[in-house]
Formats: structure tokens, C-alpha cells, sequence
């Protein structure tokens, strides 16, 4: 029924693959699981459905002796992180080349939208977010997801992208931790960057970089300092109007997504104040050809 072509993507718990879809005469993404990795994805896909815009659904899925394989959308301009790599090597910034402000209100929904039905993503990063040809994004990969918003799970999602609240094994929330890291998603699309980075211990694991950054540190003494120097001081040839409207997202975003009292994020401020400007969208949440060209490899095959 399909006809695997090439791989798309491999992690620690699964491997995804470009397929054919010989009764749908489509392409697929298949996503293979080792039976042994599985936890409940399939049924977390199943009650987020296929009908959000955001979301990349699961289009069926069946099982072997060794994995489970689940039939998902495939987006064939690949993900956020390819898109602002593919930019940064041509010399084109994120902020030209994504409409920022149109990518943070789909994200936020599909957020939302998972969030209303108690599903926390609790991996929400730039290799995440796909884009598809039509110009929209979509939430993928909810192989962490759980269905409840407090856990205190303390090894689980992409440590750079983490909140501090969930390095410890104390109770947090769950779906104010996916604030957190769509926020620093949101900056990495901006700058091809992110702030914070976990050490190592002398015994060769993880140091939180809660315990071990000074980005961290600085971030906490002064946000809004640190945002500056980090990410605003750096930039060169940026027009007034832009650096304004830079700045402006990177204060929503410290203030709505990115504080450090877990209790005082909130998605629709957030957006709120986002849209608190007089910068205009249309309707697409990033350029496919007009700010950069995007190679052969990234556009939809035929």
C-alpha cells in the first residue's frame, strides 16, 4: 500500500519516511516506531483529529512485529529549521524571510487547540513546526504529548527548548511549559538561534542550564537587557520600521511566553500584544520565493 522512498528524518524514538501512497496517489510521511518506544501516540492523534489547519494529522496506521508505523501528511517544504538554515546560508535573516506575526497565530492555535482538548505538546521546536506548500504550518511530531496538564516529568522534550520548571521532578504545568518553548521556537525563527544550552557533569550527564548558563542567568537578572544584548545589538542594516518591529515581538514574547513565573504566561496576551501594531499580514506565515529561493529539494515533487 506504500512504497517508502527515502528517509525524511530519524531521532532516538522513531525514524519518519518519504512514501507513496499507492491507493491515495499521494505522497506520505510514514513514521516507524519500535514497538519497545511506543507509548500512545496513535490515540493522542486520534483525539486531536485531521481537521485542524495547524495540525499535521494522522491519516491511518497499522502495526508489524517490531513497530508501529503511523501515516501522517507529508509537508513538502520540510520544517522550520531547514527553512531559517536554508535562509541563513543565503544570506537572508528570519525575520525577512518569515512573517513572524502569522506564524505565532497559527502556532498558537494549533496550540490551543490541542490545549482545549487537555493535550500538551511538551516538544514544541523548530524540527516540529512543518511548513506546507500552501504557505500554512503545521504542529507535528506529539510522540511526548500527554493528555493532562500537570506532570512532573523531568526528561522529556529538547533541552534547549525546555522551560526551567521542568528540569527538577517537581509538579509543573504542562501547557504552560509549551508556552515556553513556542517562545524560544518564535526567536529561533527570528534569529537562527536559541539562548540557553544544558551543560555536562563531571560524570558525563546533563547539567540544567537553569543550575549551569550564564545566558540564563542574564536572562533572569534582566530579560529585557539580555534580549537586547543577545539578539537586538547584533543585527546590522536593519531599517527603523523592522528593528521596531523586532523589538516589539521580542517583548511579547519575553513578557507573555518567556517568564519565568510559569503562572503569569499567557498565549492570548501574547497574541494580543503581537497584534498590537500596525505591521499588515498576508495570510501566509512564510515567503516562498520572494525573500528567498527555496532549492529544488524543499519544493513539492510532482
Amino acid at each position: 500500500m506504500y512504497v517508502i522512498i527515502e528517509p525524511i528524518q530519524s531521532g532516538t524514538f522513531s525514524t519518519v519516511y518519504r512514501a507513496w501512497d499507492r491507493k491515495g496517489q499521494r505522497y506520505v510521511a510514514l513514521k516507524v516506531i519500535p514497538a519497545e518506544l511506543y507509548r500512545d501516540e496513535i490515540e493522542t492523534m486520534r483525539v486531536l483529529g485531521a481537521g485542524h489547519r495547524n495540525i499535521c494529522p494522522m491519516l491511518d496506521f497499522y502495526a508489524d512485529e517490531t513497530n508501529c508505523i503511523l501515516v501522517l501528511e507529508y509537508c513538502s517544504l520540510g520544517d522550520l529549521c531547514d527553512f531559517v538554515e536554508i535562509s541563513r546560508r543565503r544570506g537572508v535573516h528570519g525575520f525577512t524571510a518569515i512573517n513572524v506575526r502569522e506564524m505565532a497565530r497559527q502556532i498558537r492555535s494549533a496550540i490551543w487547540y490541542a490545549h482545549s482538548r487537555g493535550i500538551a505538546h511538551r516538544d514544541i521546536k523548530p524540527e516540529n513546526v512543518l511548513l506546507s506548500a500552501d504557505g500554512d504550518v503545521k504542529l507535528a511530531d506529539w510522540g511526548h504529548a500527554v493528555r493532562c496538564q500537570w506532570s512532573s516529568d523531568a526528561d522529556i522534550g529538547t533541552d534547549a527548548y525546555r522551560s526551567p520548571e521542568t528540569f527538577f521532578g517537581k509538579r509543573y504545568d504542562n501547557f504552560k511549559a509549551d508556552y515556553w518553548s513556542f517562545g524560544l521556537t518564535l526567536l529561533y525563527a527570528l534569529f537562527g538561534r536559541t539562548p540557553f544550552n544544558c551543560g555536562r557533569k563531571s560524570d558525563g550527564t546533563i547539567d540544567p542550564y537553569p543550575n549551569c548558563c550564564e545566558n540564563f542567568a542574564s536572562f533572569v537578572r534582566d530579560s529585557h537587557q539580555f534580549m537586547y544584548e543577545f539578539y537586538i545589538k547584533p543585527l546590522e542594516s536593519v531599517d527603523s520600521d523592522r528593528m521596531c518591529e523586532i523589538i516589539h515581538i521580542c517583548s511579547s514574547v519575553v513578557e507573555n511566553l518567556l517568564n519565568i513565573d510559569a503562572g503569569k504566561r499567557n498565549l492570548d496576551e501574547f497574541i494580543r500584544t503581537l497584534e498590537n501594531s500596525s505591521s499588515q499580514t498576508n495570510g501566509y506565515a512564510f515567503q516562498l520565493e520572494s525573500s528567498i529561493r527555496l532549492p529544488p529539494f524543499l519544493r513539492l515533487k510532482s
